[in-house]
C-alpha cells in the first residue's frame, strides 16, 4: 500500500498542466510593407499576418482585406511613390474572436539617377567660385530634378594653382537612391595683370612716391608681376598735370598698360606748436595767450608767431571754462587751427577778521558777534571750549567761498565774572575741548586742495 501511495504522488507530480489566459487575443505581424515602385499589389497583400497568443490555436482563421472601416485595396497605386493605409480584418471561428490593425503600404523607388552628361570644366587661376554643376546633365525614372540632390566633392581642387584636378559628383532622389560618377577641372592662366588706381595721384612738389601707394597691381596667378613707370616727361619741381604710364607684366608674358594723370600739387598746410593744449589760469591774472607757441612753420611759404590769429571768448575777471582757437594761414590759402582748453580759478583763500570776544558769566551770547567777513562768504562755528565759568576759551570758525576754497580761523573768547577757583573738572574739559580744536584745525588744513 505504501508503494502504490508512492506511484501515484510520482504520477502526479509528472503530469503537465496548462494554465490557460481568460481570453486568447490576436497579435499582428509585418504591418509595415515596402512595394518597389511599379510592382503588382497582390503579392504583397499577404505579407502582414496574426497569430493568436499561445497556447490558443485555430486553423481555420480567416482574413479580412478589402473594404474594412471603409479603405480599399484600389486606393493602393504602385505607379506612384507615396504611404497608403488598409485596414485588415482578422476572424477565429474557433474562439469567435476578431481583430482589426491598420496596414501601412510604403511604395518605394529603389533605382538611381542616371547621368546623360559628365562635364570636363576648365576655371582661371585664383577663381573664388566655380560652378561645378555647369554642363552636368541627368534624369531620374520617378524624381524630378528639383528634388534630385546633387552634392560635389572638390575638396582636392586648388583655385589658387595651375594644375588638373579630379572632382566627385554624388547624385540622390527623394528615396536615397545614389549615382556617383568622377570628372576634372583644369585650373589655369591666361589674364593679365590687372592695374587698379586705387587714390588720386597727386603729389607734393619734390617728392618721391612708389606705384604700390597709389596703385593695386595684381596677377591671377604671378605673384610678382614687373612693373615700369614711364614719367620722362615729368617735372617733379613745378606744380602742374602730366600724364604718364603704368606697366605691368606676368611670368607667362601676359601684360596690361595704364595711362593716367600725376598732379603735382602744394597742399600742406602751415604748423603751429603748442607748449600745452590746456590752460589753468588764476582769476584776474594777466596772461599773454601767444605765449605758448613754441614755433610755427610751412613747407614753403614764411610764416611768424605774429601771424598766428587767436579767437577767444576768455575773461580772466570771471572763474570758468572758456576756449581760445590759434589759425595760422599760409601763402596758399591752407591754415591750420588748435583748440586750447582754458579753465580760470579762484585759489584765494577767503578772509575772516575779528577781535577777541568778552562775554559776561551767565549771560547770553553771539560768538558771530564782531566777525567781519565779505557777504559772499560763508561762515561757521566749528568748534568751541566755552564754559561759563571765568577764563579765557577758544572758538574754531570755518570760511567757505563760492569757488570751494575754505579756511580756519581760531578766535579767542574771555568769560569774565566772580574770581572764584575754576572746578579742576572744568578745566580738564577745558583741556580736552583745546586738544580737539587743534586736531580739528590740522584735519581741515589737511583737506584744503
Amino acid at each position: 500500500m505504501k508503494y502504490i501511495c508512492s506511484l501515484i504522488g510520482l504520477l502526479w507530480l509528472c503530469t503537465p498542466f496548462q494554465i490557460l489566459a481568460s481570453n486568447p487575443t490576436f497579435t499582428w505581424h509585418q504591418t509595415q510593407v515596402e512595394i518597389p515602385l511599379g510592382e503588382s499589389l497582390e503579392p504583397y497583400l499577404l505579407i502582414p499576418y496574426a497569430t493568436l497568443s499561445a497556447p490558443y490555436d485555430d486553423p481555420n482563421i480567416y482574413y479580412e482585406r478589402n473594404g474594412v472601416n471603409f479603405t480599399y485595396q484600389s486606393i493602393i497605386q504602385t505607379r506612384y511613390a507615396k504611404t497608403y493605409r488598409l485596414d485588415y480584418r482578422v476572424y477565429s471561428p474557433k474562439y469567435k474572436i476578431q481583430s482589426v490593425q491598420t496596414i501601412t503600404f510604403k511604395v518605394v523607388d529603389s533605382i538611381p539617377p542616371t547621368v546623360t552628361k559628365i562635364p570636363t570644366l576648365e576655371v582661371p587661376v585664383f577663381t573664388k567660385e566655380v560652378d561645378y554643376l555647369r554642363g552636368l546633365l541627368y534624369e531620374d525614372n520617378y524624381s524630378s530634378k528639383e528634388k534630385i540632390k546633387i552634392t560635389v566633392d572638390s575638396n582636392a581642387v586648388n583655385l589658387n594653382q595651375i594644375g588638373i584636378y579630379r572632382i566627385r559628383y554624388v547624385l540622390s532622389d527623394e528615396f536615397g537612391n545614389e549615382t556617383v560618377i568622377n570628372s576634372t577641372v583644369q585650373v589655369k592662366d591666361y589674364y593679365a595683370p590687372s592695374i587698379t588706381q586705387t587714390k588720386p595721384l597727386k603729389i607734393e612738389p619734390n617728392t618721391p612716391w612708389e606705384p604700390n601707394d597709389y596703385f593695386l597691381i595684381k596677377d591671377n596667378y604671378d605673384a610678382y608681376p614687373v612693373v615700369h613707370v614711364n614719367d620722362q616727361t615729368v617735372d617733379y619741381t613745378k606744380e602742374g598735370s602730366y600724364t604718364i604710364t603704368i606697366s605691368a607684366l606676368d611670368m607667362s608674358g601676359n601684360g596690361n598698360v595704364l595711362s593716367i594723370e600725376l598732379e603735382i600739387k602744394d597742399e600742406t598746410p602751415p604748423e603751429i606748436a603748442l607748449k600745452t593744449s590746456e590752460l589753468t589760469l588764476n582769476q584776474y591774472q594777466v596772461f599773454d595767450l601767444k605765449s605758448i607757441i613754441l614755433k610755427v612753420s610751412d613747407n614753403y611759404s614764411i610764416v611768424f608767431i605774429e601771424d598766428v590769429l587767436i579767437e577767444t571768448d576768455l575773461d580772466l575777471d570771471r572763474v570758468g571754462a572758456y576756449e581760445a582757437l590759434y589759425t595760422l594761414k599760409d601763402q596758399s590759402g591752407h591754415q591750420t587751427i588748435q583748440k586750447v582748453s582754458i579753465y580760470v580759478v579762484n585759489k584765494t583763500e577767503p578772509k575772516l577778521e575779528f577781535k577777541s570776544l568778552i562775554i559776561e558769566k551767565g549771560i547770553p551770547y553771539n560768538l558771530y558777534e564782531g566777525l567781519v567777513y565779505d557777504s559772499s562768504l560763508t561762515v561757521r562755528v566749528f568748534d568751541s571750549n566755552i564754559q561759563m565759568e571765568k577764563g579765557f576759551y577758544q572758538v574754531v570758525y570755518v570760511v567757505i567761498d563760492p569757488y570751494g576754497n575754505h579756511a580756519t580761523y581760531i578766535r579767542e573768547v574771555e568769560v569774565m565774572g566772580d574770581e572764584s577757583t575754576l572746578n579742576p573738572r572744568i578745566m580738564l574739559i577745558g583741556f580736552i575741548g583745546v586738544l580737539g580744536i587743534g586736531y580739528g584745525i590740522w584735519f581741515l588744513k589737511k583737506r584744503r586742495p
